[in-house]
């Protein structure tokens, strides 16, 4: 069966006739051209108002996404349903694995593009415990695609506990694929010992992986970090497995102290840090250089592979 939409109303509150006849009239009047905004003119009367209102979009026999509002008015010659004290559950994959519940004060439809537009404390909880929080929210029924130009949060906690906040200013995503970026400033925090700021964030809800660009600085314990890419690694328990840095990696180590490379790698909990990619690990005036060089930001002690420069012998040992 092809896609379809069903209203469904109370049948107390309107004969269902009639409703067929005047949605028909209003749908023909409709122009599309308007600003998709959700709020009317306090003095605007609605020609038709609805109490208990849903509207239903399915995919053959399955539902692939659910609109409920307490209340849903419609208004002479304008180009959408409004709602007041939206809910609405988004099946994302069909089968009921991926579930997005969207809720909102107000919202509105636009029947021709197939779009719902909600406003003011707009919240999106999803299956995998992670929440959005934003005031506008565009979803595009079609495509199962969300946009918003808005402050954004995403908060969360991985399966180990961990807690997970971002902010951001604009975020796009497509709820079939579970493909989510925020588009600037970026500010996030781990737990308790890892803060990221950048213009760009990347992630999807179905993997265990975060990417941070563009402008990027971060702050883990005692280090000071920056480069082109950020990458967290998640294990198949939550916990952060990997953190990875790629491209003008510089990582400062308090004040005297810090290591160029192209390519570092970080674990969570431990201070360990390696470095690849023509790694350089400056002490003072004093300069490390070698293929490999793993230094720990809790100690003096250097590991460095083939090297070509040693600062004493008391703070770096070649590796076997």
């Amino acid at each position: 069966m092809g896609r379809r939409v069903l209203i469904i109303v109370p049948v107390l509150i309107i004969i269902s006739s009639l409703l067929v006849f005047s949605y028909v009239k209003i749908k023909k009047r409709l122009s599309y051209s308007d600003p998709s905004l959700a709020s009317m003119p306090v003095d605007e009367i609605p020609t038709m108002e609805i109490n208990g209102f849903k509207l239903e979009e399915t995919d053959g026999p399955k539902s692939s996404w659910v609109l409920f509002a307490k209340k849903a008015q419609m208004f002479k010659g304008s180009e959408k349903l409004l709602f007041i004290n939206v809910s609405s559950i988004v099946n994302a994959d069909l089968e009921g694995k991926d579930v997005y519940n969207i809720s909102s004060e107000l919202g509105s439809y636009h029947i021709k593009n197939d779009k719902i537009v909600l406003e003011k404390n707009v919240s999106v909880s999803t299956s995998h415990g992670y929440k959005v929080l934003t005031d506008r929210l565009e979803y595009f029924a079609k495509t199962k695609k969300i946009s918003s130009s808005n402050l954004v949060t995403i908060s969360g906690k991985t399966p180990s506990g961990e807690q997970l906040s971002i902010e951001g200013v604009g975020i796009n995503g497509d709820l079939d694929s579970g493909n989510f970026s925020i588009v600037n400033k970026i500010s996030t925090k781990f737990g308790k010992n890892l803060m990221i700021s950048s213009k760009h964030a990347s992630f999807n809800t179905n993997k265990d992986v975060v990417v941070f660009e563009k402008d990027m600085m971060a702050k883990k314990d005692n280090l000071d970090i920056t480069g082109d890419k950020l990458v967290v690694k998640y294990s198949s328990f939550g916990e952060i497995q990997d953190i990875e840095v790629l491209g003008n990696v510089r990582i400062q180590v308090g004040d005297k102290k810090y290591a160029l490379c192209e390519r570092a790698v970080m674990k969570d909990r431990s201070s360990q840090v390696e470095l690849t990619g023509k790694p350089e690990f400056h002490v003072d005036k004093d300069i490390i250089v070698g293929q490999k060089i793993v230094f720990f930001a809790d100690s003096d002690e250097v590991y460095v592979e083939k090297v070509k420069a040693e600062v004493s012998e008391q703070t770096v040992r070649k590796k076997k």
